[in-house]
């Protein structure tokens, strides 16, 4: 009876870990610390790293959720060679991610900051539904972008409806 606890205690861990593991994880925001650096002039031709949704009526930010995987978008100078998917209209690569899923399109630019996104191609990693609603909005927001801004070292990206702007930091 002295060995008990050796053959108890790794079917308690195994017994932890699997009841973990069915259990949907409530995902928290992650705040990212950052300043606007005006030692850096960046061009949007880059990766850019997801900060959070900013309100434009009030300014408050809704960080990006937790994650072991970052948010981002890797704006390109490649031109693509690929014809017939709507998601190549535009003439210039984006790749990038929301948390567990990547995506892959084009975007132009036009004018003086004005941006167009394509439709994107995205991979179908299941998660919670609090990963899945936040790369949604992610995604729906990303897609309507019309115009973008950088201010030194962030990125904004203006979607459609106006409640809210994308902001980015480089990475």
């Amino acid at each position: 009876m002295r060995h008990a606890h050796l053959v108890l205690l790794p079917s308690l861990i195994i017994l932890c870990f699997l009841s973990a593991c069915n259990k949907e994880k409530i995902v928290d925001e992650c705040p990212i610390d950052y300043a606007i650096d005006s030692s850096f002039n960046y061009t949007l031709v880059g990766k850019w790293r997801f900060v959070g949704f900013r309100d434009t009526s009030n300014g408050s930010m809704d960080h990006v959720l937790c994650g072991e995987v970052e948010s981002f978008l890797n704006f390109t100078d490649s031109i693509h060679s690929v014809s017939g998917n709507p998601a190549y209209i535009y003439p210039y690569v984006l790749k990038g991610g929301a948390l567990i899923n990547s995506i892959s399109g084009s975007y132009e630019t036009f004018d003086t900051n004005g941006i167009r996104i394509s439709k994107t191609v995205k991979s179908s990693v299941n998660g919670t539904q609090q990963v899945k609603d936040f790369e949604q909005r992610f995604y729906t927001l990303m897609e309507s972008a019309s115009r973008y801004r950088i201010n030194y070292n962030e990125l904004t990206l203006y979607p459609a409806d106006g409640s809210v702007t994308m902001v980015f930091i480089p990475d």
